[in-house]
């Protein structure tokens, strides 16, 4: 099973894809990490903590850089 998303996070278009890995998507970069404790950041603008992830879906943090 997967689940998406589609967030806007401070000013950032972001789509997320969660299955067996959490993958963060935006027009300039892809990131795939493999749960909790992954860290994806995308320059001074967002930064994302996966706190839990299965394959039915994930809690994350979203915080500024």
């Amino acid at each position: 099973m997967t689940s998406t998303a589609d967030v806007t996070a401070n000013g950032l278009n972001v789509h997320i894809t969660v299955g067996n890995s959490v993958t963060f998507q935006t027009p300039d970069t892809i990131m795939n990490l493999g749960g909790q404790g992954g860290v994806a950041q995308f320059g001074d603008t967002l930064k994302v903590t996966v706190v839990a992830q299965n394959e039915q879906g994930a809690v994350l943090r979203f915080a500024r850089p």
